[in-house]
């Protein structure tokens, strides 16, 4: 069981299954490279970084650090959290509504794919054996970050509108004089 107490007085557990509060965040390559190994994979197989094809010998996820994302119901706040460092956060995302005239350059951004634990368990409940390709069809919302990962935007795949944006609001460092207070 953890917790994460956000900014706002809201406080995060994980006691319930799925979590509301945990939310899956890869970068395009990743995914693309997991169906590339192997186009049968399931959305299970990928999540629970386990590979049926290759007798369990092959994982997907070969990221040097474990991270977890955490999403709060209240202010929408997603922190980036390192299990290393005594569970502390490494960033903090704020939303932020996007203005009307407000726009960006995919071109010069990193796709990320984003869902929920949730909307994952729910789709997983209904298809068990939903490819992962088909899963991240489906999601509704397409995110893309900036080089220097400093803003998402977060755009609606129907109608390609930007629909908010997330702006880093402070990064964890654990030198407290080198500790930023707000980005």
């Amino acid at each position: 069981m953890s917790r994460l107490g956000c900014k706002c007085g809201h406080i995060m557990g994980s006691t319930e299954s799925p979590s509301p509060y945990s939310i899956y965040v890869y970068y395009e390559s990743e995914i693309t490279q997991a169906i590339s190994d192997n186009n049968n994979l399931t959305v299970m197989d990928f999540l629970s970084n386990w590979d049926e094809k290759h007798s369990c010998k092959k994982q997907y996820m070969k990221r040097k650090e474990e991270v977890d994302y955490w999403y709060c119901l209240e202010c929408k706040r997603v922190y980036e959290c390192q299990v290393k460092i005594g569970g502390h956060w490494l960033r903090v995302y704020q939303r932020k509504e996007a203005e009307i005239t407000e726009s960006f350059d995919k071109k010069l951004c990193t796709k990320l794919y984003v869902f929920t634990e949730i909307h994952s368990d729910n789709v997983t409940e209904i298809k068990p054996n939903i490819l992962l390709s088909e899963f991240i069809d489906n999601l509704s919302k397409a995110y893309y970050t900036s080089i220097d990962e400093n803003t998402i935007y977060v755009v609606s795949k129907d109608s390609n509108e930007l629909l908010y944006i997330y702006e880093l609001e402070e990064v964890y460092t654990s030198d407290i004089s080198q500790k930023s207070s707000w980005v």
